[in-house]
């Protein structure tokens, strides 16, 4: 094992001994400081213990497989940012290293790895952890909050969405593989506001006894003085410890206790409140105020802001 307390931490996780000391020994000369790791629940322990900047992932190991490894580190509460993953791999080469990039993997490299490539992906991770870091630092006691205000139109979602993804961007503080995570639970909750809130599509299709399509529905309510022209307000705040999305409609509310429960399996076959479970399940906490008019989504930073794979952040 190779210590330098001002080095980038790296830990190899694989059941090949020999390559691990190899391993060891190449990182170690580069200036970083190594651990390794057997297999899976030993690089889960060695994640918690050593905290690494960045991991270097078997995809075959015993115990727990490195698929196994990348979930179990979706639920870890890490003091720090979780480590970016490379993965090595020996069977099934580039269809198995996409698996892992779609996985949360960073980059793969298929077995036996040249010296050079595997350095060049380790150093490029360490350099972009190190930048958002300076930046994470700059931005400790400032916050970033954007807001606007749209009338009930579905045209306005999309506008509404893109703009979220830009202002989040611009902060660098949010991963971009967790950015699609955020967005598409923006969009399930401003689509409910306009939609369900201020439009109130549910109420006409029923009074007209279900006779009226979806569409045409929205269609007549975007057109309607008192539906059409009711504002939904979408705020976006952002800081080293959360990103904070609450979105305000001008709708009648509904009753909170009759949401459905998340820990129902049969919840997303439901036409009723499917989205309000998608959007439950994507970020850390999704909850209602005044009278259900009003949506409040947390996405908690992990060291920084991490998707839940993620990754807010």
């Amino acid at each position: 094992m190779t210590e330098s307390p001002s080095a980038a931490r790296i830990l190899v996780a694989d059941d090949d001994a020999q390559l691990c000391d190899a391993l060891v020994q190449l990182l170690g000369v580069a200036g970083y400081s190594v651990q390794t790791a057997g297999d899976g629940y030993a690089c889960i322990e060695g994640i918690r213990a050593f905290e690494p900047d960045v991991l270097v992932l078997d995809l075959s190991m015993p115990n727990l497989d490195g698929y196994g490894v990348i979930r179990e580190m979706e639920v870890l509460d890490l003091a720090s940012q979780p480590p970016d993953v490379i993965v090595l791999t020996g069977h099934g080469g580039i269809s198995e290293g996409a698996r892992a990039i779609r996985s949360g993997a960073i980059g793969f490299l298929t077995k036996p790895a040249r010296n050079v490539e595997l350095l060049t992906l380790i150093d490029r991770a360490v350099a972009a952890r190190r930048a958002l870091d300076q930046k994470l630092s700059a931005f400790t006691e400032s916050r970033k909050h954007w807001e606007c205000s749209v009338a009930c139109q579905r045209r306005n979602i999309r506008h509404v969405v893109n703009h979220i993804a830009a202002e989040i961007e611009v902060t660098g503080l949010v991963p971009s593989r967790g950015i699609p995570r955020i967005l598409m639970a923006a969009d399930e909750a401003i689509t409910n506001a306009v939609v369900h809130g201020g439009l109130e599509v549910g109420s006409l299709i029923e009074e007209r006894a279900d006779s009226l399509g979806f569409e045409q529905a929205c269609a007549i309510r975007e057109a309607e003085a008192g539906h059409g022209d009711r504002r939904v307000t979408v705020a976006l705040d952002i800081n080293p410890d959360e990103l904070v999305i609450t979105i305000q409609d001008q709708g009648p509310g509904f009753d909170v206790s009759g949401l459905p429960d998340p820990g129902d399996p049969d919840a997303l076959l439901r036409a009723s409140g499917r989205g309000i479970i998608i959007m439950q399940s994507l970020l850390d906490e999704v909850r209602f105020e005044d009278a259900g008019r009003r949506t409040i989504m947390v996405q908690r930073a992990r060291g920084t802001i991490e998707a839940s794979a993620k990754q807010v952040m």
